[in-house]
């Protein structure tokens, strides 16, 4: 087995992309600007064989980006948007937000699912975040997303405290492994979280992230939230303990404590953040040389520590720059690299990902980068950005098959 050519690699990335503009174009549809894409949407469908109304509804609803659209300050990048469907909410009012679930604990729904297990956060009860639940298919699962602004660095830290993405899984997904992640929050706290930060601050004389660890040991920064949400959300206060190089992984592991700000009166206890900076990877591209093996045993340290905190129940956040192309490329990675966290999780066979759009056509039906790419891309649109990202994850897939690795 050899990994495919330059050509190769450029007609799949061709397919893989084709695919990325229909479901672009359908986010379109939920917007104020559908008028402008009407005809395309019309003649798209056509295409696709999507002829009933109520089909196109369910497609519409798939892909849309609505949410992002109506909170363009807080995107770092115009074109790069989170899909609805799979985005984090983060809840406006945290104390009213645990005291219901605590209320809906131990009741059941009509399929004897807990109620606070698999509800959604209602629309006017959560917040916007640029960050998106990522699952794999086979058991594994992060959370993708732009590196914070100033304007969302409290948003972000609020997710990761009151484990948003975690509930976000439950309810798409059910509610295992673990339990109820709100009622948790009082009974059984998340303990750790990982971020990976895969770019720098800047790149070249660009920026492509804003700094928002604490930049000395043993000092803290604090964060508000936005006036209007400061009666329901907490400020945090995030105070950097220590930090580790580590040189076999070309990075930086910054041990950080999250909590709310000692004035705030709310329940949730303080957490350990393990965050870890890679910077051998330029955008759009792929590490070379040494830095390769590097990125490797990054996914593999990333892994062992998610594994040890297991228990309580510890989300890895991933991200660059735009949250797509290197946080894609390493999710896929992990993947393909890498054993399931959690390997009884099969969503395979999960509803969500019998694609709106349809199968990919042959021969890539059954090739497993290009289908890990494309499923990727159905929960966070431009994962695996670039030809060589894509070549990339054949490449060490081939060697992982050979026994090279």
């Amino acid at each position: 087995m050899s990994p495919p050519t330059d050509a190769q690699i450029k007609r799949i990335v061709g397919t893989l992309n084709e695919r990325g503009q229909f479901r672009s174009l359908v986010s379109m549809a939920t917007t104020p600007t559908r008028p402008q894409y009407e005809r395309m949407l019309q003649d798209l469908y056509h295409m696709l064989h999507i002829t009933k109304p109520a089909d196109q509804k369910r497609v519409e609803q798939f892909y849309s980006v609505r949410r992002s659209k109506m909170n363009v300050s807080h995107n770092r990048y115009r074109e790069i948007f989170a899909f609805d469907r799979t985005a984090v909410r983060i809840p406006n009012d945290v104390r009213k937000w645990i005291s219901t679930a605590t209320e809906h604990a131990g009741k059941k729904s009509g399929n004897g699912a807990t109620i606070g297990d698999v509800e959604e956060l209602r629309e006017d009860d959560s917040g916007y975040l640029n960050a998106n639940v990522i699952v794999d298919g086979k058991g594994s699962w992060w959370v993708a997303c732009q590196a914070p602004l100033p304007v969302t660095n409290h948003p972000f830290l609020l997710a990761i405290l009151t484990r948003s993405a975690t509930f976000k899984h439950a309810h798409l997904y059910g509610a295992s492994p673990g339990t109820s992640p709100i009622r948790d929050l009082q009974a059984f706290p998340p303990k750790t979280a990982i971020i990976v930060q895969l770019t720098g601050l800047t790149e070249g004389d660009v920026v492509k992230a804003h700094q928002y660890l604490p930049t000395r040991v043993g000092h803290s920064v604090t964060y508000e939230p936005s006036a209007h949400l400061a009666a329901g959300q907490p400020s945090i206060k995030l105070t950097l303990d220590r930090t580790t190089p580590l040189p076999k992984t070309s990075s930086i592991l910054s041990t950080l404590t999250l909590a709310p700000a000692s004035s705030e009166k709310i329940s949730i206890p303080p957490m350990t953040v393990h965050h870890y900076l890679y910077e051998g990877w330029p955008d759009f591209g792929v590490p070379r040389g040494k830095d390769v093996q590097k990125l490797q045993e990054l996914i593999a340290e990333v892994e062992m520590k998610q594994k040890e905190e297991a228990a309580g129940g510890c989300e890895v956040w991933v991200h660059c720059s735009a949250g797509v192309g290197r946080t894609g490329t390493y999710m896929a990675l992990t993947s393909l690299l890498s054993k399931p966290m959690y390997p009884s999780s099969d969503y395979s066979r999960h509803p969500l990902f019998d694609s709106p759009i349809g199968p990919l056509p042959e021969p890539l039906r059954n090739d497993p980068i290009a289908s890990l790419v494309d499923l990727l891309r159905e929960q966070r649109a431009v994962m695996c950005q670039s030809d060589a990202q894509v070549k990339l994850l054949y490449e060490l897939y081939t060697e992982k098959a050979q026994g090279k690795q």
